[in-house]
């Protein structure tokens, strides 16, 4: 059986709700308490399709401002990114391409999928 590895970024402002994604992906579990992430956390998904096995690495950057120095190591090898964002508290454009360039650091043409969280709160 052939087996692909894909690191896969999850990032966005703190807050947005990454962590809690992730956790409901992995694990089917959603906690209210979360706290925020500081600097990167790590989740790991295996799924098998068709006789192959992908293990998917989902790297959750924190998302506050005084960590985003050391993110570009973290981002090294990536082979796509979520950038997420609050309906609830929509960001300005500067922030999004922020997150844009940071994930896109080593790699230019790394695919980003936008992704709206909250819209359950709105």
């Amino acid at each position: 059986m052939k087996k692909y590895i894909f690191k896969i970024l999850v990032t966005g402002e703190g807050g947005a709700g990454k962590t809690s994604l992730l956790q409901r992906y992995v694990d089917d579990k959603f906690d209210e308490s979360n706290v925020l992430t500081v600097g990167v956390d790590f989740f790991t998904k295996e799924i098998t399709f068709d006789n192959v096995k992908c293990l998917f690495q989902l790297w959750d950057l924190g998302g506050q401002k005084r960590f985003r120095s050391l993110l570009n190591n973290f981002v090294m090898g990536a082979r796509g990114a979520l950038l997420l964002f609050d309906l609830t508290r929509m960001p300005n454009v500067n922030d999004i391409l922020e997150w844009v360039n940071i994930a896109r650091i080593h790699d230019l043409n790394l695919p980003i999928l936008l992704v709206g969280t909250k819209l359950d709160l709105d």
